[in-house]
């Protein structure tokens, strides 16, 4: 291999991996491949020489501790005035889910990430589920031929499917919230008016 192929590849190939890594970081996900460390300390490096306008080779004899303070320091101002996580069940602000993942001990990190899988479990069958109706309605679509109407069935994306379940979720936690200030409801039941039974549903 050429050394431009060779560099580009090596190049793409950091960068693709880094931002997987920092993708399940944020996400809250045990991250499925270890970021290349070369590739981190040049990212910062190079981050700390255009910001602070310094040459790369006096950046370079920076102790590495103190690079990734800065470079942190900065990362968390820029998240100070951001917005609470819509996604997020107890809408967190960035620094707020930030500062709960640094503060987890051994055993609350593995009982979060067994927790995510399950999630991501049941969620990628119930998309699995629905890709396979489609499937199914495609095909019954098509041997239809010209005896099917004028329009076609709109096919959901994944993306789509996320924010309806996200949707869903929002509104049950809703709906429990609810049902945890109202208290206890009774419902009359029969059609007499001078009948006093009622049926009581326990709370859950």
């Amino acid at each position: 291999m050429d050394p431009w192929r060779s560099a580009r590849t090596r190049a793409l190939a950091a960068v693709l991996g880094s931002k997987r890594y920092q993708d399940d970081v944020r996400a809250g996900r045990d991250p499925v491949t270890a970021p290349d460390a070369e590739y981190e300390y040049r990212r910062v490096v190079r981050w700390y020489a255009k910001t602070f306008h310094t040459p790369i080779a006096q950046v370079r004899e920076i102790p590495f501790e103190e690079l990734l303070q800065d470079y942190y320091e900065a990362v968390y101002e820029d998240l100070e005035d951001a917005e609470p996580d819509a996604h997020d069940e107890l809408e967190r602000t960035p620094l707020e889910v930030e500062r709960d993942l640094l503060a987890e001990d051994d055993a609350e990190r593995a009982a979060r990430m067994a927790k995510e899988r399950a999630d991501r479990e049941v969620g990628d069958r119930f998309l699995q589920m629905v890709e396979q109706q489609e499937v199914r309605k495609a095909e019954r679509w098509a041997k239809l031929g010209d005896e099917a109407p004028k329009f076609k069935p709109k096919s959901i994306g994944r993306d789509q499917l996320r924010e309806v379940e996200e949707a869903a979720e929002a509104v049950r936690r809703q709906v429990e919230q609810l049902g945890r200030a109202v208290g206890t409801p009774q419902i009359r039941v029969g059609t007499d008016p001078q009948d006093d039974s009622v049926v009581t549903f326990p709370d859950e």
